[in-house]
């Protein structure tokens, strides 16, 4: 799966200052990142259900439903 590559090296430098910028770890931390990158890449878009939080809460010049 492709990725965008700024944010494959955003993630990385994010891990390798986490871990204390560690020498050498270059290779783990862009495979990490990729990984990461490749699993949001891949997750469901979640929206919430409007249509349930409008029965709970009315806009105000509405009247309740249901």
């Amino acid at each position: 799966m492709n990725v965008d590559e700024e944010a494959v090296r955003q993630l990385a430098q994010l891990i390798w200052e986490t871990e204390g910028r560690p020498e050498g770890q270059d290779a783990r931390h862009w495979e990490m990142a990729t990984k990461l990158a490749e699993s949001a890449a891949m997750a469901p878009v979640r929206t919430p259900h409007r249509a349930k939080v409008d029965t709970l809460f009315p806009a105000p010049d509405e009247e309740p439903k249901g």
